[in-house]
């Protein structure tokens, strides 16, 4: 790709690979974000770590995420900060009511599930999960909204567990937030995560969540009070499901903790103030939806 004409104040590269922002653009600053756990990613930390020495600044979504990046980079470390996931509740809940997610069965208890479709997800997991609560009495549909590589890999587990009528692939969705306030619960049974920006988009919205415990859950979600928190595998998400799916008051009392909580972590754009320390200047943003929004709040 040709670079970037120009020379900005700042340039932010919100998700991996930085090669574009690193090697691309000509800025007086530079930031990276981090969103995963990188103990249990797989790259080549040799080749990527010469990229990341481009960045005057790395930012991890959570202090766990920080935590795991510092192990596989602990040279980099004086350039780490955590700066939580910045969103708009009022967007979020504006985009909520654009219209009815016809395609959820209000006659059933139904879960849903966002996100790419790759082996961090598990989403073939979750056709397993599916299979064990319809064989113990649970009837609920569940759903599914991405895309991703493994695609075919969780169709073939569809059919394999014979779940074709409870377990729906819905596909891209460029607005998803109507489909979780359908939604009874939200799942998340990945195997890792940094911290999953669907599950705080689905608490702004005051839906009962559920994760698996993975190495960064407990900076998702407080255990029993705004989520559960579940044992990874596929039988421990279906038990799980199968309680939270039973019990309305537990499901309230969830929701009403999300929706008492402020999720925006809009303080976190002071972080991205203090990196550029000017008040009017020019950016570029690369991929980056959240980011673009923060900035434009220090703008403005």
């Amino acid at each position: 790709m040709p670079p970037l004409e120009g020379e900005y104040d700042a340039a932010i590269s919100f998700m991996w690979p930085h090669e574009y922002t690193a090697h691309k653009v000509r800025a007086k600053k530079k930031l990276a974000w981090i969103h995963t756990d990188y103990t249990v990613a797989k790259m080549d930390f040799k080749k990527d770590e010469k990229t990341w020495r481009y960045f005057d600044m790395i930012a991890g979504v959570s202090d766990e995420v920080c935590s795991s990046f510092k192990k596989v980079y602990p040279s980099l470390s004086e350039k780490l900060i955590t700066v939580e996931n910045i969103l708009s509740p009022s967007f979020i809940k504006a985009q909520a009511l654009l219209f009815e997610a016809s395609e959820i069965d209000k006659s059933k208890k139904s879960v849903l599930s966002v996100g790419r479709f790759c082996g961090a997800k598990a989403f073939e997991l979750a056709v397993q999960s599916c299979r064990i609560m319809l064989d113990k009495g649970c009837d609920h549909n569940w759903y599914l909204i991405g895309y991703g590589q493994d695609e075919g890999l969780i169709k073939e587990e569809i059919k394999k567990q014979h779940v074709e009528n409870n377990f729906f692939i819905l596909g891209k969705k460029s607005n998803p937030y109507p489909y979780m306030a359908a939604c009874d619960v939200y799942a998340q049974p990945s195997r890792y995560e940094g911290k999953a920006v669907s599950v705080r988009e689905a608490q702004i919205l005051g839906k009962p969540v559920l994760i698996t415990d993975f190495e960064t859950a407990r900076s998702q979600v407080n255990d029993g009070i705004d989520g559960v928190i579940c044992p990874m595998g596929p039988e421990n998400v279906a038990d799980a499901l199968i309680s939270l799916l039973g019990d309305e008051e537990k499901r309230q009392a969830l929701s009403a903790a999300c929706l008492s909580s402020d999720h925006s972590n809009k303080d976190s754009v002071k972080i991205l103030y203090d990196f550029i320390e000017n008040e009017s200047f020019t950016a570029v943003i690369d991929t980056s939806f959240a980011a673009g929004e923060a900035l434009k709040k220090i703008i403005q």
